[in-house]
């Protein structure tokens, strides 16, 4: 009697506890920790963000813009201004009124694995630069960037000073250990706008453009414009490298001008009168 009493007991005990440990299981899978990786994602605005929780996207200084990671995430949309930085793929720099001169704001890679940025420029509208005309006093200054500039550094080659209209175009940069900084000046009154797209590019990705690009094109078709094309103006001192990727299937290329006057060298005569050889002094 006293045997079959103590196995009734453990038996008792036994399936007491086995249900107390489901009951455990059940409680925990309710509170499990959904982790997810922040990748790029496409915002309501249609615009480029990070997927984040909505704690980290609040705490960066972000704005939730749609969701992601199958509704565990937000769409992080992240904008910085003049006198920031950012170390977060997908951020823009952004002008904003009240805006001075020197605006500088700082690219820090993200991780050690990143070796370049890139700027895309979805909007772009800063002053022309100096215009053809005989009645310029100083005609070397003639389509130089005289009165608004945007400068960049890079660990690569250095980048051209460029401005005018450059919506739609793009540039690269060789990411440096200790942050990039972009650089908008001006002297003119009229407003001076852009909203630039910053993505960080790592070293293992298999699309990364070659090194010493600042424009890269992909595609079997498009257009190579120079830089305020649709400004009219081209600028002085543009000495860069494009780049055209190689298609699957393909093994040559044809250039074409646009229209009948696409391509063209011209020059105004100076006012003055050039010197050469034994004249110069």
């Amino acid at each position: 009697m006293v045997a079959y009493l103590l196995l009734s007991l453990l038996t008792a005990l036994c399936v007491k506890f086995a249900k107390l440990e489901t009951r455990n299981e059940r409680l925990f899978n309710v509170f499990s920790i959904v982790k997810f990786p922040n990748d790029g994602c496409n915002t309501t605005e249609n615009t480029y963000g990070v997927c984040y929780s909505a704690t980290e996207c609040a705490s960066l200084g972000g704005t939730a813009s749609g969701t992601c990671a199958s509704g565990f995430g937000v769409c992080c949309s992240l904008s910085g201004y003049c006198g920031g930085s950012t170390s977060v793929n997908n951020t823009y720099f952004s002008s904003s009124s009240g805006t001075s001169s020197p605006c500088t704001f700082s690219v820090c890679k993200s991780g050690s694995d990143i070796c370049q940025i890139r700027l895309g420029f979805d909007s772009f509208d800063i002053s022309q630069p100096s215009t053809v005309s005989l009645t310029d006093t100083n005609p070397n200054t003639r389509s130089q960037c005289q009165t608004a500039q945007f400068n960049v550094d890079s660990d690569g080659p250095t980048p051209p000073t460029i401005c005018g209209k450059n919506a739609g175009y793009h540039m690269l940069l060789d990411a440096k250990d200790n942050c990039n900084t972009l650089t908008f000046t001006w002297t003119d009154t009229e407003p001076q706008t852009w909203n630039i797209h910053i993505m960080q590019i790592l070293c293992s990705e298999p699309w990364k453009p070659a090194d010493g690009c600042l424009q890269y094109f992909t595609g079997t078709s498009g257009y190579i414009n120079s830089y305020n094309y649709e400004g009219s103006h081209h600028l002085a001192n543009q000495h860069y490298t494009n780049c055209i990727r190689t298609e699957e299937g393909y093994c040559s290329i044809t250039y074409t001008e646009v229209g009948t006057d696409g391509f063209q060298i011209s020059s105004i005569a100076p006012s003055t009168t050039v010197l050469t050889g034994d004249l110069c002094t």
